[in-house]
């Protein structure tokens, strides 16, 4: 196992109950709240960007030296909240994973989504508050500076294409990507089938990309009121 990736299970987070309570054992490990399926804060940070002809949004293509879910899309950019830390310190994920320097203020607020995943793979027992936020990035993906240990590429999709596709619309997407390749990182293109979502990626619990995508279309659209 990576260093780096089994140093984060000895990172200390809060453990709370299902309505986001301090509860005992109140702090615990990162290995110790997915052994036993304690409740703790998760920082997510979902990227987009606009251009002329469409907006946007970014998944992270997980390294293959992760214990569960190994190349598969996932949230722009996310981490644990530990122990010593508030919500807003998560946005130091954005510099560790993808070397983007982002102050909080800039950043969206989505909601909190309840995510409760039992792995088969590596027998974690995830139970998170995902405190979901957006940020618009003008920079391309391929001006990132990834965490190989972490991230093995980003993939971009049109949110309006987004859209229909997760919610059972659109047979098949198109999605443009920046991955690692054997000496340098690629460009590379993916189309994705309504029968691959859930070998592609990762499975969060009930409609969320659904959610996330049209929560990011009204972050987008300048609108005020948005929940996830």
């Amino acid at each position: 196992m990576n260093e780096v990736l089994e140093a984060k299970k000895m990172e200390k987070v809060k453990v709370y109950d299902i309505n986001m309570k301090p509860t005992e054992p109140y702090i615990a490990t990162r290995k110790e709240v997915h052994k036993y399926g304690f409740w703790h804060k998760h920082f997510d940070c979902w990227i987009v960007r606009r251009d002329i002809d469409d907006d946007y949004v970014m998944f992270q293509l997980r390294s293959d030296r992760k214990s569960a879910f190994k190349n598969m899309l996932e949230v722009s950019a996310s981490g644990h909240i530990e122990s010593h830390e508030e919500v807003k310190d998560g946005v130091r994920e954005l510099k560790e994973e993808l070397g983007i320097d982002v102050d909080f203020k800039h950043l969206r607020f989505l909601g909190v989504f309840r995510n409760i995943m039992d792995i088969e793979e590596n027998g974690k027992k995830e139970r998170e508050f995902c405190h979901t936020y957006a940020y618009e990035c003008p920079e391309q993906i391929e001006d990132y500076n990834l965490q190989r240990e972490e991230v093995t590429g980003m993939y971009e999709m049109k949110i309006s294409e987004a859209i229909k596709f997760f919610a059972g619309d659109l047979e098949k997407i198109q999605i443009r990507g920046y991955v690692k390749g054997y000496h340098k990182y690629e460009e590379d293109i993916k189309v994705i089938y309504q029968k691959d979502i859930k070998t592609t990626f990762v499975p969060y619990f009930g409609n969320y990309y659904l959610r996330v995508v049209l929560s990011l279309k009204r972050f987008l659209d300048g609108e005020k009121y948005i929940a996830l």
